[in-house]
């Protein structure tokens, strides 16, 4: 390995290739507590959502949610993972008032 070589945790990996904007699509998926009124309230489509809500799902590895007849439902990682982006969306908040 060259001294410009730098060996990066696992999770500095993650978070260099997450698409941040999947954490937004899943915030609302949870709020909405469906993919298609996160859908409508992200303005674009139930399966544009729901390929995201997949590929999100594969960069933590296991499933976030489960559809019912009703909607969506968290799995206990969703849960955790709620928990994770309600911190980010207020921190985004707090970010845009002391700009």
């Amino acid at each position: 390995m060259s001294k410009h070589q730098v060996m990066l945790e696992p999770s500095a990996i993650f978070a260099r290739n997450i698409d941040w904007n999947l954490f937004k699509v899943f915030y609302e998926i949870a709020r909405r507590g469906s993919i298609t009124g996160a859908a409508h309230a992200l303005n674009r489509t139930q399966p544009s959502v729901s390929a995201a809500l997949q590929r999100l799902e594969g960069h933590v590895g296991s499933p976030l949610c489960t559809r019912t007849s009703k909607g969506v439902m968290l799995t206990v990682h969703g849960e955790h993972l709620l928990s994770a982006c309600e911190g980010i969306y207020e921190a985004v908040q707090s970010t845009s008032r002391s700009a």
